[in-house]
């Protein structure tokens, strides 16, 4: 091989070394995606913005009164907007607040639009809820915590079921509203199938108005952790350390490349005056 092949060559193998790690790295945070959960938590009064006590799926209230739920996400990278729609059974329960300054309104410096519905809300039994950061230049925000806190009114005894699955409006088999979360380059998180909608686990809740929760069932979630437990392997998002090792590999042919290059030139220097 000639000695002005080897530099470009080790600077080639270097550069391939970058678009693998960076091609890991990519499939690693949609890996990591596919873990991201959102839902609704019927019991919500130990939910911090970016930590959630536990996801209960059922509350017991009377008739008249005014409770509480949670839209929550669960191991979410990179999110700057959403929206869920909120399907209940118009009457036995009715939308009568909404906050969502909570989980993205952590962060210092974010700017909250609230893309929600007007309160109280139409009784259709689907009440939209959402909101999108317009910091400038965009910051996503990852972890665990509370989307939007909701206050609903018990109108009648009997039980509701309170979800933000996709809904089929028109009965024609396609998703027409559901829950979709953007990630700073405008890419749809969990929407595996492209149809615009959130496709990884939903969690449903319940209300019963009037008599006792026949089951209750609760997701765990670390308590007072403002991140998800990260328990993936090394097909999960984030730097490995492999990676390292190739681009130090990398680094160190470049460097012997050019000690090679160096050295040859050395002993191809012109002999002096006299020399052979």
């Amino acid at each position: 091989m000639k000695v002005t092949w080897a530099l470009p060559l080790a600077l080639g193998a270097l550069a391939a070394v970058f678009a693998l790690a960076t091609a890991a790295d990519r499939q690693g945070q949609a890996f990591a995606q596919q873990n991201t959960i959102i839902g609704v938590d019927a019991t919500p009064q130990r939910n911090t913005p970016t930590s959630l006590d536990s996801v209960d799926s059922c509350t017991s209230v009377d008739v008249g009164d005014i409770f509480e739920i949670d839209i929550v996400v669960v191991d979410v990278e990179d999110l700057l907007a959403w929206e869920a729609y909120l399907a209940y059974d118009s009457a036995v329960v009715r939308v009568v607040a909404r906050d969502v300054e909570w989980f993205q309104a952590a962060d210092a410096g974010s700017s909250l639009f609230n893309t929600s519905e007007s309160v109280p809300d139409n009784g259709d039994g689907l009440f939209r809820v959402g909101a999108a950061d317009l910091i400038d230049p965009p910051v996503g925000d990852s972890g665990t915590g509370v989307l939007a806190r909701l206050a609903l009114e018990a109108l009648s005894k009997g039980t509701s079921s309170l979800s933000v699955a996709a809904v089929d409006l028109n009965d024609d088999g396609e998703p027409d509203v559901g829950p979709f979360m953007t990630d700073t380059v405008g890419e749809r998180i969990g929407d595996d199938n492209d149809d615009g909608f959130f496709d990884g686990r939903n969690l449903v809740a319940k209300v019963a108005v009037g008599e006792e929760c026949s089951k209750i069932e609760s997701y765990p979630v670390a308590a007072g952790a403002s991140e998800p437990t990260d328990n993936r392997d090394d097909g999960g998002g984030g730097w490995r350390w492999w990676m390292t090792a190739l681009i130090g590999a990398g680094a160190g042919a470049i460097l012997l490349a050019l000690a090679f290059v160096y050295s040859r030139r050395r002993g191809r220097r012109p002999a002096g005056p006299g020399g052979d």
